[in-house]
């Protein structure tokens, strides 16, 4: 049971659903290998569901985390819709914008087409509900590898507003800015261990199974390049 911090309340996650779901897909040859691996997913996912519970029900510290997302108060939720029910990844924008404008974010800024976040493109974004013409803020968009939302691999953590105006107007060089997962995950850039477990999971089980299928790499070369083999996240080009 996480905790949708936008809207301050739990949410429930069946675990067991979870497993079978991802049970289902094709990621390791070998089903008991595949059986192992996400039997410490889940066990790694869920104890830190608990964790996060356990600190939202305690008055005290759940004074310090409300204090906290006072003083960063953008967030970004991406969420995974399932037959079962919605898992939600969430970022914290407000900090990681403070990391980049001390870091010269300039020098890495690219410039690509509307066409990558149209239906056929690579990048996942939302729509905003109302459309506005205001790009006062002069930020480039920020996307970052996000794999399980159809054949998108990118998702959009910050813009979407400046996005859906660039897009209206069929621009042709949008500036953004890729985030490295390992910045990221070095940086604890979301708002819960759950939250960024989760995250490392779903991109590392798409990695993995591509991995296999299209680089037919077999187990023995693809289980080394977990996360929870302690040699930490694996997949940082985004290619």
């Amino acid at each position: 049971m996480p905790v949708d911090f936008i809207s301050l309340k739990e949410y429930t996650i069946n675990y067991n659903t979870l497993y079978d779901f991802f049970h289902e897909q094709k990621i390791f040859s070998n089903p008991h290998t595949q059986k192992n691996y996400l039997t410490a997913w889940i066990r790694h996912i869920s104890e830190a569901d608990k964790d996060a519970i356990s600190e939202f029900r305690d008055p005290k510290i759940k004074q310090i985390i409300l204090q906290a997302l006072t003083d960063e108060p953008e967030l970004f939720q991406q969420p995974f819709h399932f037959a079962f029910g919605t898992i939600l990844i969430q970022f914290r924008i407000s900090r990681l914008i403070e990391l980049l404008k001390t870091n010269n974010y300039q020098d890495h800024v690219e410039y690509i087409s509307y066409k990558e976040f149209t239906d056929s493109g690579t990048v996942f974004w939302t729509a905003p509900d109302n459309f506005t013409e205001n790009l006062s803020s002069g930020f480039p968009i920020l996307i970052t590898e996000l794999i399980g939302e159809g054949k998108h691999n990118q998702v959009v953590i910050d813009g979407n507003h400046r996005l859906n105006y660039y897009i209206h107007q069929k621009s042709q060089r949008i500036p953004v800015l890729t985030i490295n997962p390992q910045t990221l995950i070095d940086n604890n850039l979301f708002v819960s261990r759950f939250d960024k477990y989760y995250y490392i999971f779903q991109n590392e089980m798409c990695r993995l199974a591509n991995m296999r299928e299209y680089d037919q790499m077999p187990d023995e070369a693809l289980h080394p390049l977990s996360f929870l083999n302690g040699n930490g996240y694996q997949f940082n080009n985004l290619s």
